[in-house]
């Protein structure tokens, strides 16, 4: 992708971090606040791994 756009590869990897924890923010501020308002505690239970 850096190639792609001709910006360095430092610049890539900084964007892709922030938008990845961007994505992790927002992801685990959801589950925070749907566990609190169905009155759970906020953990992750019952995985099924394929």
């Amino acid at each position: 992708m850096a190639s792609y756009f001709s910006w360095g590869i430092m610049w890539t990897i900084l964007g892709s971090t922030v938008i990845w924890l961007f994505m992790g923010i927002t992801y685990t501020s959801t589950f925070r606040r749907d566990a609190v308002r169905k009155g759970e505690q906020p953990v992750i239970v019952n995985v099924i791994y394929d």
